[in-house]
């Protein structure tokens, strides 16, 4: 009678935790959720800043935080399964705020651009590369490929900003140093001046290859024609091996817009695919030709998250809080939704949308194919300071041997890892 009694109020302690491990609102979407593991990030009462990419960077079970640690700003590899650290690095050439950089990944090699500042740390040991200081602006983009990456190039220090535009600047794995620079084609006939503003040169190269031969697809505007304030956005595609442009200018939408996108094109199937003012287009990647132009409702902009392309689908949520999925071959909406506004980029796993809302500082989480959500969490350390919420980053990271995989997040005070839907 004692053995079953015990087992008894053991069985009912587990129902209780299980029901436990989250809540849900009215209307099923789960709102709060008891994290695997949380992992502090900074060592005093401030926030440390949680913004360091443009996408989180997951490497080797491993996902890179920023703490602030005696009174300074790192970065930190946590290990996915128990949030540990790995390794720290503060190797900082200047001090580095609020940066929102993108970056490469080549095999161990960790390389992002921050205006007169890049840097290459090995991912597995935590230790610096190589670090350079320029007198000129690399704009804070970067792709990367076999043994080269690129960036933009924008101005010499305390310089006005070029009146000719910028150029793509292709700079050597190997050192972090410029090798190449090549000039889109602009057009400056009836348009303000570059530096007029503040609208120099907005371009953003994507590497990759084909066919053993190196390409780079660059994005690039225009100066704003005088009146009204417009500019066109264009895409060119440039053989580096041949060291000769595929096509220089091909139209990215078919009107002029009042903001360009601080996003290259993202892509997928021999497609490139980018978010504009009020539109998500299509081109054939190695023609230019456009494919489709999809309008989005209430002239949205992309320029927090920019695009997400999985299984046939594109996803793009909006800054004026639309979250829209658009099959990739047609352009035709499937649905849209009401959203958060800006966002961290977006992730997938397992036929779920996962991001850190920017409008409310939460968790979403949304089913791929019906546009149900699922999640919006709320952060933990609300109670204890009411900015730290969710943001800066979402890493998704996979399940080893059919397990559900893991989400993780910042509040500025802790990272936070929760078990995935799926």
């Amino acid at each position: 009678m004692k053995k079953i009694l015990i087992t008894l109020i053991m069985s009912i302690s587990i129902f209780g935790c299980k029901k436990d491990e989250e809540s849900k609102d009215k209307n099923g979407i789960v709102i709060s959720k008891i994290p695997i593991w949380t992992s502090q990030t900074t060592d005093d009462d401030s926030l440390a800043i949680t913004v360091m990419f443009k996408k989180a960077l997951i490497y080797n079970n491993g996902v890179i935080v920023r703490v602030r640690n005696n009174k300074k700003e790192s970065i930190r590899l946590l290990n996915v399964e128990n949030g540990i650290k790995k390794w720290e690095w503060s190797d900082f050439t200047e001090w580095q705020g609020y940066s929102k950089d993108s970056y490469c990944l080549l095999g161990n090699k960790l390389i992002w651009q921050f205006y007169y500042n890049n840097y290459c740390v090995d991912l597995n040991t935590g230790n610096t590369l190589w670090k350079n200081n320029f007198e000129e602006n690399y704009d804070n983009q970067c792709s990367g490929i076999d043994n080269f990456f690129t960036v933009s190039h924008l101005t010499n220090r305390n310089k006005p900003p070029l009146e000719n535009g910028g150029n793509v600047v292709v700079l050597d794995v190997a050192t972090g140093k410029p090798i190449e620079f090549f000039k889109p084609k602009y057009d400056t006939i009836g348009k303000a001046p570059f530096e007029q503003y503040g609208w120099s040169y907005n371009g953003y190269g994507v590497s990759f290859l084909k066919n053993n031969e190196k390409y780079i697809l660059t994005k690039f505007n225009d100066p704003p024609n005088l009146a009204p304030n417009s500019v066109r956005e264009y895409i060119g595609l440039y053989n580096f091996s041949k060291k000769a442009w595929v096509y220089e200018k091909q139209k990215l939408k078919s009107k002029e817009v009042g903001s360009k996108t601080p996003h290259p094109p993202y892509l997928y199937n021999e497609k490139a695919y980018s978010g504009c003012y009020g539109a998500i287009v299509c081109h054939d990647l190695m023609t230019g030709n456009k494919l489709w132009e999809t309008a989005i409702p209430s002239g949205a902009t992309f320029q927090s998250a920019g695009l997400l392309v999985e299984n046939g689908y594109v996803y793009g949520n909006s800054d004026s809080g639309q979250l829209v999925c658009i099959d990739a071959n047609s352009g035709v909406i499937k649905w849209d939704i009401r959203s958060s506004g800006s966002s961290t980029a977006l992730s997938y796993l397992n036929g779920v949308v996962y991001f850190v809302g920017g409008g409310d500082g939460k968790l979403h989480a949304v089913d791929a194919e019906t546009g149900d959500y699922l999640w919006k969490i709320e952060s933990p350390d609300k109670d204890k300071n009411k900015w730290a919420i969710f943001w800066g980053m979402c890493g998704v990271v996979p399940g080893k041997s059919g397990e559900k995989g893991r989400i993780v997040v910042t509040t500025g005070l802790n990272a936070y890892c929760y078990e995935a839907i799926r």
